[in-house]
């Protein structure tokens, strides 16, 4: 730096006042040093050990005669540095044995040593003993593993998230309906074609989402949070009523179609017959059958009830295919005793515009034995007088009213009583059997002729049906 910029620079530089003070910040009242939190740190090994020297120990240790391998020339060790420190020099002579040097470790004491064993035998080597922990060691580190692992204390681990209750009913039923409601619809169908050997589960479809979302309640417990799941439940399953052994059992969820709605639901079908929508009727027919497999009933009288109600919708179902054959079949369904009044009278109106009096008569005459109203008593009466006058059929029909019989669902001939047939496992339709192996044509789900197990809906069934629906 030249002259002119030093004189420059010392120009600048402001003289502070002679008056000048030091600020210094006012010390506070309250010392605030013992309100913070202290970490408790408990001493190691080594510590704890070179407190536990004996006194007056304070020399370092002086390694002689020691060859840590063959060919090696002993080596002067001399005093030992500073990076040694004096507390491994307690454990050093505190016990010999733990170092396992075979070479002989002395301690020079005042100054003086023992040189006797300088250079020793050269046979020396290090002892295989282990090094043992003392016991609150070990204690200590089996605390820190079994609090979330070593280096790791005081650290907070999210519990692993457990499954539903919903999982567990699958293992714990063999209905379908319990099988559909957690959601496993893979299952469902499984149980379905082996008890009523359905193959076609599309129609099932709407029915599995139904009860999927009926099975669980959603609720906001703080806000911001995600909302919460609830499972209504029915109660746990006990097979026949009886005492459980082992573990408590899994309970079950709340029934979502009862045998009620669905009756509900068949007169609602009667109605739509009644007045004569047959092709809205054939629909709801339909659906209703789809949902009694679905069902859970306690008592084996709902089960007869259920197994019923499963007989109407499929007798609904096989109407008006021909004209002639197909009403004389229909007479011989099981309606209720209002619908089997309509049909023997389309049956009589039919039959006797192709002339087939005989035939014709035969169904005035049961119309009259269901006491019909006066007035189709009366039209039933003039019916059945101009057909005894000509008692013949100039059509040959197939149909033999005196011959018990039912018809097949593909190709609605009569299979009278006695001849092969093949059935549906789950609406019961019969057919020829030559459909064997087809798809039902009245329920639409099942295979005709599959050996199957049978409706299972009561809880009462789930002990014999356990493993298989698993």
């Amino acid at each position: 730096m030249t002259a002119d910029n030093r004189a420059s620079f010392e120009r600048q530089i402001i003289e502070p006042r002679s008056n000048a003070k030091f600020l210094r910040p006012p010390v506070p009242i309250t010392q605030t040093e013992s309100n913070w939190p202290l970490l408790s740190v408990s001493k190691g090994f080594f510590e704890r050990a070179a407190a536990a020297a004996p006194e007056g120990v304070g020399k370092r240790p002086e390694v002689v005669g020691l060859h840590l391998s063959a060919g090696h020339e002993d080596e002067d060790m001399g005093e030992v540095g500073g990076a040694w420190d004096e507390e491994d020099n307690a454990l050093l002579d505190d016990d010999e044995d733990a170092i396992g040097l075979e070479g002989k470790v002395r301690r020079k004491k005042g100054g003086d040593g023992d040189d006797d064993d300088e250079g020793g035998d050269g046979e020396g080597g290090w002892d295989e003993e282990d090094l043992e922990l003392p016991p609150e060691l070990e204690q200590a580190i089996a605390q820190d593993a079994s609090a979330g692992g070593e280096g790791d204390a005081g650290f907070y681990v999210a519990p692993t998230r457990g499954n539903p209750i919903s999982h567990a009913w699958t293992a714990a039923s063999s209905l379908a309906a319990d099988h559909a409601a957690a959601g496993s619809f893979e299952s469902a169908a499984r149980l379905l074609h082996d008890q009523l050997g359905v193959v076609n589960i599309e129609p099932f479809k709407h029915h599995f989402m139904v009860m999927f979302a009926r099975s669980h309640a959603s609720f906001t417990a703080l806000p911001g949070l995600m909302p919460l799941d609830s499972y209504p439940l029915r109660g746990p399953a006990t097979p026949g009523g009886g005492a459980v052994r082992g573990p408590p059992p899994v309970s079950l969820p709340a029934v979502a179609v009862k045998l009620n709605d669905l009756v509900k639901r068949l007169q609602a079908c009667y109605q739509l017959t009644t007045a004569g929508k047959f092709g809205e009727a054939l629909t709801k027919f339909r659906a209703l059958m789809l949902a009694i497999p679905l069902l859970v009933v306690d008592s084996r009288q709902e089960l007869a009830e259920a197994q019923q109600m499963l007989d109407h919708p499929k007798t609904s179902i096989e109407d008006q295919r021909r004209v002639c054959e197909m009403a004389a079949y229909f007479t011989h369904v099981q309606l209720q005793p209002a619908h089997l009044i309509l049909t023997l009278r389309t049956a009589l109106s039919v039959s006797f515009k192709l002339k087939c009096f005989r035939t014709a008569g035969g169904f005035a005459r049961r119309l009259l034995e269901l006491g019909p109203k006066p007035e189709i008593a009366q039209q039933a009466r003039k019916f059945l007088a101009a057909c005894e006058k000509t008692p013949v059929d100039e059509e040959r029909l197939e149909y033999d009213e005196h011959n018990p019989f039912s018809v097949c669902g593909y190709d609605h001939v009569p299979i009278y009583r006695g001849k092969p047939e093949e059935k549906c496992p789950f609406c019961g339709a019969v057919y020829l059997p030559k459909h064997g192996g087809k798809l039902c044509a009245v329920c639409g789900v099942s295979e005709i002729g599959k050996d199957a197990s049978g409706l299972r809906i009561a809880t009462s069934q789930m002990a014999g049906g356990q493993q298989r629906g698993n």
